[in-house]
């Protein structure tokens, strides 16, 4: 018999603290672990502690964790001075996940040792056939808690599936067309499906194309023309940057003029009125500039649970760090992050839509129109992306054609193809040639009431 059980005191410290300093942690926390998830005992105190705060309106903090520890008299068990140097260990690198699935794997180890000792007991008393059927049933029910979820017959997938093309054939006859969320791009939507769940999409194009632009005019028509949350992680752009942009689309005043501050006095109030009408949009930003796939993966999860983000925007995928001490190449690298961009998608069920650059390569051809080849760095972006289009403005290379075109290369679930837009220089905004629709109408009542001012 193991004189010390399986456990990793470590992990069992960050992810207390981390729930001690963070209360989205603490209700991810609660939600996914129990007491038995940690080996200690002053551990399994402070978690039940923290569980019993995040059921009431109390934020989870040392005073609160201690005061209810004191309430349950096992303040001995974890004393306030423990819970101070809990606390001093959180760090915004911690990934409470990756804890997470440490706690796991130890208490089923745990598991698998109290339940062979439980057998050598046996073996001195019990038949050897009724003790093969127990350690048979015994460790069934530990690997299926280990693999988590169960491989399911035919049937059990056709009922959901069935329902799931009734709800869209309903939606066709109210005119919802799209399967997944709209940009508001919609002949673009049309061609893609929209953005569909658990899908990685890639938007990839030459520096100064529009990649952000685009995407912001894409979290715009979401989030605040659409009221769907939307997530966006911007690795590159400060808030200040992307509120800017943000402004000037929504009011028509010239970003040139946002940032000068040579703005009218008319211009003003319509600036501060369009505020206080978008203020209370879901759009929800991260432009802390430096994630790892762990760290971003955290944030996410955090998006998903507590504000149920039904899209999430990265913008770019090649500024996402390797993880601390990690040495790899461009390739591996990317390769990696892709991989782990498409999983992490999967797992939230939400679309994830990653920009990414585009290689040199482009910039020495004729024709400048890229191809899926010229994504850069790692053919694995092509291969776990369940659709690639590209960013393509000639007006980029020749200032008298202002003709754009978005280009999907890639679509698993749909046809390829163009659509042409245009782009506003002045407001870093893309439109497409269509008019008619909600967001190009919503759009125009914008540029109606600045001219009225």
């Amino acid at each position: 018999m193991l004189a010390t059980q399986p456990h990793c005191v470590l992990t069992e410290q960050l992810a207390l603290a981390c729930m001690i300093e963070d209360n989205r942690f603490a209700s991810e926390g609660v939600s996914t672990l129990n007491a038995e998830h940690f080996y200690l005992s002053g551990h399994r105190a402070i978690f039940e502690a923290i569980k019993a705060i995040v059921g009431s309106s109390w934020d989870v903090g040392i005073v609160s964790v201690h005061n209810e520890l004191e309430k349950a008299k096992k303040h001995r068990e974890a004393p306030i001075e423990y819970l101070s140097q809990l606390a001093q260990m959180y760090s915004g690198a911690v990934s409470l996940k990756d804890c997470i699935k440490t706690l796991e794997n130890k208490m089923l180890a745990r598991e698998v040792v109290n339940t062979a000792n439980h057998h050598i007991e046996m073996a001195t008393n019990e038949e050897v056939v009724d003790i093969l059927e127990q350690v048979r049933s015994d460790y069934d029910g530990i690997r299926k808690k280990a693999c988590g979820k169960e491989t399911n017959p035919l049937s059990f997938f056709l009922g959901k599936s069935v329902a799931s093309i009734v709800e869209r054939h309903n939606n066709n006859k109210r005119g919802q067309t799209v399967r997944g969320v709209p940009t508001g791009f919609k002949i673009f939507d049309q061609k893609l499906g929209g953005l569909s769940p658990s899908n990685l999409i890639i938007c990839a194009a030459r520096p100064g194309m529009g990649k952000t632009a685009l995407i912001i005019n894409m979290l715009e028509n979401i989030g605040i023309i659409d009221q769907t949350p939307v997530g966006f992680f911007s690795l590159e752009m400060s808030s200040l940057e992307i509120m800017e942009r943000l402004l000037s689309s929504q009011t028509g005043i010239a970003l040139s003029s946002i940032r000068s501050g040579e703005v009218s006095d008319q211009g003003i109030k319509l600036l501060k009125k369009t505020v206080k009408n978008i203020q209370e949009s879901p759009v929800f930003i991260d432009d802390s500039g430096t994630h790892t796939m762990s760290s971003l993966a955290t944030k996410c999860y955090q998006l998903k649970t507590l504000n149920n983000v039904k899209a999430i925007f990265i913008d770019y995928l090649q500024l996402i760090d390797s993880p601390q001490g990690k040495q790899e190449s461009p390739y591996e690298k990317t390769s990696q992050i892709s991989r782990k961009l498409k999983c992490l998608a999967k797992d939230l069920n939400i679309p994830i839509v990653c920009l990414s650059q585009l290689s040199r390569s482009v910039e020495q051809r004729t024709d400048k129109t890229p191809f899926l080849s010229d994504l850069r760095d790692s053919g694995s972006i092509e291969q776990d992306a369940d659709s690639v289009f590209f960013i393509f403005r000639k007006g980029y290379y020749d200032p008298y054609d202002n003709k754009s075109k978005l280009i999907i290369a890639k679509n698993r679930h749909g046809e390829q193809g163009e659509v042409e837009v245009f782009f506003e220089k002045s407001l870093c905004k893309f439109q497409e040639t269509q008019k008619g629709d909600k967001w190009n109408t919503a759009n125009q009542k914008n540029h109606q009431r600045l001219n009225k001012v």
